[in-house]
């Protein structure tokens, strides 16, 4: 499939390619980027390994063109063709950079522009799926990261704690990777994610079924171990215990097939006090009716959830995991604690809820700082800026051996 928007600016000669796994991930990482990018004068094509209906739309509200070629997510011996297929493709369209990122296509996108001889490959590291994992499997994809950071040329993370992740585990040599600005793939829309006012938080209050007067803690993500179900039901248990007008709402969908798991989501369905949503387009409205945000996750890339819920002046209890360190500002912006300490997150939940000044001071710091450091238009200029600074020294280089 190919898709082709309309760029009315001279585009540059060579080609920036973007690639990522799925469409999913496209509208949620790249719109609004490829826009901006596209608007600077570049000549935008988008690389993704799943179809969809919206794929052409999205290729001309973003002025790029797409290339379409299926996969599927899990690892197979079809990923081989697949590999052929990207390295046939940027034969033919001789980018200037490559920009590849999430699982899949961060490792055969990168490696495939590697063998075509792109000039700048960048590899764009949305999180560390090892860490966490053990054994052969951990090993493995362990590899497959160290291979695609040796194959590009720069290696692009969204948060510091990735790139001193990277580094510390010998992944990634000392100072190729780096973080743009204060982070993020493709920062946060902050008209979308903002505070509303009392009456439009009881409107939202009353389209999820949650009482006005209720004090809402939301859990918002996978409902898997990795995303910290299993301590969510724990944490709940000590919250409901000690604050009885206190709601909780998990929106997710179940992503396991552990037993353990479908037992933890099962039990806390049935928990007095508990609303279960599947995960809702506007989950904005989830932020905007909640009084505190749970983050139990074992890893993150950046923890995006903790950063649109921060955008609507939410305070976040969480981990102190890679990622979430990044996003969540320990006594200033949330409350976080060491990953299984579901004692400590219960009682600063508790305390947040109790105290609304305290709780309402972590707010606005949370979102004044979203604005200032990861408003989408701040993230994209970033990008921009990169873009141009990686493309000029490859022009200037080449432009240099000419001479010689």
């Amino acid at each position: 499939m190919l898709s082709r928007g309309s760029n009315s600016r001279r585009p540059s000669r060579r080609p920036v390619v973007y690639g990522v796994t799925t469409h999913s991930t496209a509208y949620a990482f790249l719109s609004g980027q490829l826009l901006a990018v596209a608007e600077s004068g570049r000549d935008v094509h988008l690389v993704v390994g799943s179809n969809d209906e919206r794929l052409e739309d999205f290729a001309q509200s973003q002025l790029v063109t797409v290339h379409c070629i299926p996969t599927g997510r899990a690892p197979g011996l079809g990923d081989l063709v697949w590999f052929v297929r990207l390295l046939l493709l940027f034969w033919r369209l001789r980018p200037a950079m490559t920009i590849m990122g999430t699982p899949k296509m961060g490792v055969l996108g990168t490696v495939a522009a590697f063998c075509a001889f792109v000039p700048k490959r960048i590899y764009l590291v949305h999180g560390l799926r090892w860490e966490g994992l053990n054994g052969l499997r951990k090993r493995a994809i362990k590899w497959l990261d160290w291979l695609a950071c040796m194959a590009a040329t720069k290696v692009v993370a969204v948060s510091p704690s990735v790139v001193q992740k990277l580094e510390s585990d010998r992944v990634c040599r000392r100072g190729k990777a780096q973080v743009l600005g204060a982070g993020s793939a493709n920062g946060v829309d902050t008209l979308r994610f903002s505070p509303v006012t009392k009456r439009g938080r009881d409107e939202v209050r009353a389209e999820l079924r949650v009482p006005f007067d209720a004090k809402l803690v939301v859990f918002v993500g996978r409902l898997t171990h990795d995303k910290g179900i299993s301590d969510l039901d724990v944490v709940w248990r000590g919250i409901a215990r000690d604050v009885p007008e206190a709601w909780l709402l998990i929106v997710g969908d179940a992503d396991s097939n552990d037993p353990r798991d479908l037992e933890c989501v099962e039990k806390l369905r049935t928990s007095p006090r508990t609303l279960h949503a599947p995960f809702m387009k506007p989950v904005e409205r989830v932020f905007q009716a909640a009084d505190v945000n749970i983050m139990l996750s074992h890893r993150e890339g950046l923890g995006m959830v903790n950063l649109e819920a921060a955008s609507c002046e939410v305070p976040t209890v969480a981990y102190a995991v890679t990622g979430v360190v990044d996003a969540v500002q320990n006594g200033v912006t949330g409350m976080l604690h060491p990953r299984g300490d579901t004692r400590s997150v219960s009682n600063s939940a508790v305390q947040l809820l109790a105290d609304s000044r305290l709780s309402q001071a972590y707010g606005v710091r949370a979102r004044r700082r979203v604005v200032e450091d990861f408003e989408a238009r701040v993230v994209w200029q970033h990008w921009k800026s990169f873009i141009e600074l990686e493309l000029e020294v490859a022009t200037s280089r080449r432009r240099g051996s000419a001479n010689a």
